[in-house]
């Protein structure tokens, strides 16, 4: 009993990826653009489809939770970009 009062009153640890600094977003930023070229992107395809990668690399920090390295966190923002070049070829404005 006194051990599930003590569960009850812990609080739950909720982790979020924290205080990344810019040599992480550049890092980031640099497996994203190298995904997109061995997936056979051209330069010019590449660099419009990280158009948004502001936007996904701060939805990524804010939602993703237990990222332990950048690599993770960089897969996360390509699946993120390339869902949203989908969108824009589909819709004709890729």
């Amino acid at each position: 009993m006194e051990d599930e009062e003590e569960r009850d009153t812990q609080p739950i640890l909720k982790r979020k990826v924290e205080k990344v600094t810019k040599y992480d977003r550049d890092y980031i930023w640099g497996l994203v653009q190298d995904q997109f070229r061995r997936e056979g992107f051209s330069e010019t395809a590449s660099e419009i489809a990280m158009t948004d990668f502001e936007r996904i690399y701060q939805y990524a920090l804010d939602n993703v939770r237990f990222v332990r390295r950048a690599e993770v966190l960089a897969e996360f923002v390509f699946n993120g970009l390339y869902s949203v070049w989908n969108n824009r070829v589909r819709k004709g404005g890729g």
